[in-house]
């Protein structure tokens, strides 16, 4: 009977230990064909990044050749243009500034006194 239960207990450990190793074939065969997909993902993932790339380029290329990039180019032009107008329109109120601060003010005259026809004086 002892012998009966231990070649029982045997035999049930041995179908524990083929059905753990069979267990652990078949993780390591998922985990060989998941790596090959992540791979395979990740080449894929890179040909698209380069795709995406060109075609950003395409797309920026399109843009300054419209006529919208165009107008943009030519506002922004107009703007620089109307800015360095301005800083240099400033920078001359400024010298005149300081110049006139610099100079004493001119002495004021009077009027000259006109005189009419008929002998009075005039301002």
């Amino acid at each position: 009977m002892i012998g009966d239960k231990r070649s029982l207990l045997v035999a049930a450990l041995l179908v524990a230990m083929v059905l753990s190793g069979w267990q652990l074939y078949q993780s390591h065969r998922r985990q060989a064909v998941l790596q090959q997909q992540l791979l395979t993902l990740q080449a894929e993932l890179e040909g698209l990044r380069g795709q995406l790339g060109t075609v950003q380029q395409e797309l920026d290329s399109l843009e300054q050749s419209s006529v919208k990039g165009a107008i943009e180019e030519a506002n922004s032009a107009i703007l620089s243009g109307w800015e360095a107008l301005l800083e240099t329109v400033e920078g001359e109120l400024s010298r005149a500034r300081e110049a006139l601060e610099k100079e004493p003010p001119p002495a004021v005259e009077a009027p000259p006194r006109l005189q009419s026809p008929d002998g009075t004086d005039r301002t």
